[in-house]
């Protein structure tokens, strides 16, 4: 069986990916794109910010405006 192949009868899996980030700015746009060259994986992803007093929240609502 090709490994791209999903039988019916099994669930696909989804993966969490949990970031936490501080004053990130400088390595959260990295982040976001290799997220969004993601092809072959369903996942969401979870951000918990620390209070961030940089640009890492709008960096994030820039590319995803309907984020929380």
């Amino acid at each position: 069986m090709s490994s791209s192949v999903i039988p019916r009868n099994v669930p696909t899996l989804r993966l969490s990916v949990v970031t936490s980030t501080l004053n990130s700015e400088a390595h959260i746009s990295q982040l976001i794109s290799d997220l969004e060259r993601q092809t072959d994986l369903d996942f969401e992803w979870v951000v918990a910010d620390g209070g961030s007093r940089d640009a890492t929240l709008g960096l994030i609502r820039d590319r995803f405006p309907y984020a929380v």
